[in-house]
């Protein structure tokens, strides 16, 4: 049987015909758009959590051995107490949910920290808590179908123990059910969700579907590519600005925790981190290591006499004599009221018990006079090395109790153990 067509028969078969391919055209191009979008999705989400990862991690070891330094945003918060790792992460996830609805951020674990008990898991969560681990790190992959034609792209990637993390995770005061973690173990699991709208692609006359297969490419360019490549730089940049601004805010509030108001050189707590890493590092590699302890003599009748404010004047001044008078590696810091102290590295008794009488004498000669009055002061000092074998409090001892014995014999003078146990009172 021969099949014959008329022209608009022939017509009708070209339009439909037509009309097919393009729906083929379009569906295929819809699948492939489709996919490209929950690939690039995926991607995206990954620098969503390596960035947030890195933000942690970076702080983490920034604040590895510092206590009290204030971090936080929060004007209610205690200036002196440092802002955990894991707070931070909690702040940083829950001020990125807030602003992106569409980008969720969730953390949890098998051995939640009290303040997340109750916190609920989907099955997804589970299987996630379940399949990672310490040989299994490779990251969790779903895409879920939502109402509306959406979906959700979800990402789950291991919270892997740091070193600096340890410690404080198997602390007793979090009462967590396990306190074995070592470094290198999952501790948890960081989710990243992103839901995607409908690509919005449909048809209702043959000449849309003609458009479209014309300027599908575009199309898709405009609506899918170009926002998912707009959302990854905007998170980009977002995670950088936060990442500078904790460094920043991070370093200024660490010298700020360890600078004296009144004098700016460093203060207790400046000298007590110092003080501990350079007995270490002496104690182990070798070397001289000296402290000058020294005190105001009766440093009281300045303030009763002349006012506090002569009194701030003569600290400060003070404080800028023994910078002049120390070198770049030494260590100057305010001990605390009229009490300073100087740590000095390779220097040998000769060169320290002349240092310290040079600063009595320098004291003594100085014109500390505020405001038209004549003060004058006179300091005590007590000089010392660190022995082999002695740790920081033993070494801070000694010197404190030939400052103690400077103070006993006269005071204005200056008190050693060195071999030669003759103490220095020049006539000034």
């Amino acid at each position: 049987m021969v099949l014959a067509f008329n022209r608009t028969e022939c017509s009708v078969v070209v339009l439909v015909g037509t009309l097919l391919v393009c729906l083929i055209a379009l569906a295929g191009q819809s699948n492939r758009a489709s996919d490209d979008v929950v690939a690039r999705t995926f991607e995206n989400a990954q620098i969503l959590s390596d960035f947030f990862r890195f933000t942690q991690e970076h702080y983490t070891e920034s604040i590895s051995g510092v206590e009290g330094v204030a971090f936080t945003i929060d004007p209610d918060a205690n200036p002196d107490m440092l802002m955990y790792p894991a707070t931070l992460g909690r702040r940083y996830t829950q001020s990125f949910n807030r602003t992106h609805p569409d980008t969720q951020f969730k953390i949890y674990s098998n051995y939640p920290f009290v303040t997340s008990l109750g916190r609920e898991i989907d099955d997804f969560g589970r299987r996630a808590l379940n399949q990672l681990s310490a040989d299994n790190l490779e990251p969790l992959r779903a895409v879920e179908m939502l109402d509306g034609g959406r979906r959700r792209i979800r990402l789950a990637m291991p919270i892997v123990m740091q070193e600096g993390c340890v410690d404080c995770h198997n602390a007793k005061q979090w009462e967590l059910i396990r306190r074995d973690w070592n470094v290198g173990d999952v501790r948890g699991v960081r989710e990243v969700s992103i839901t995607l709208e409908p690509l919005g692609l449909h048809t209702q006359t043959e000449a849309y579907l003609l458009l479209i297969l014309m300027f599908g490419a575009s199309v898709l360019g405009v609506f899918v590519v170009y926002p998912s490549v707009r959302r990854e730089v905007k998170n980009r940049v977002l995670f950088h600005e936060l990442s500078l601004k904790a460094e920043a805010e991070a370093q200024k509030n660490l010298e700020t925790a360890n600078t004296d108001a009144l004098t700016q050189i460093g203060n207790r707590r400046y000298f007590d981190a110092e003080f501990e890493l350079m007995v270490a590092h002496f104690s182990k590699e070798g070397g001289s290591l000296s402290m000058l302890i020294l005190d105001i003599d009766h440093f009281k009748q300045v303030n009763d006499q002349f006012g506090h404010d002569a009194g701030d004047h003569a600290i400060t001044s003070l404080a800028n004599i023994l910078k002049n008078y120390t070198r770049q590696d030494d260590k100057v810091a305010r001990f605390g009221g009229e009490e300073f102290v100087i740590l000095l590295a390779n220097r040998a008794p000769h060169s320290v018990r002349s240092m310290a009488e040079r600063i009595r004498c320098k004291v003594a000669d100085h014109d500390f006079g505020h405001e038209g009055h004549d003060i004058r002061l006179k300091v005590s000092i007590g000089a010392t090395s660190l022995q082999p074998g002695e740790g920081p409090d033993e070494f801070l001892k000694r010197a404190d109790i030939l400052l103690y014995q400077a103070k006993e014999t006269g005071r204005n003078r200056v008190c050693t153990d060195f071999e030669d146990q003759t103490d220095i009172a020049l006539a000034v």
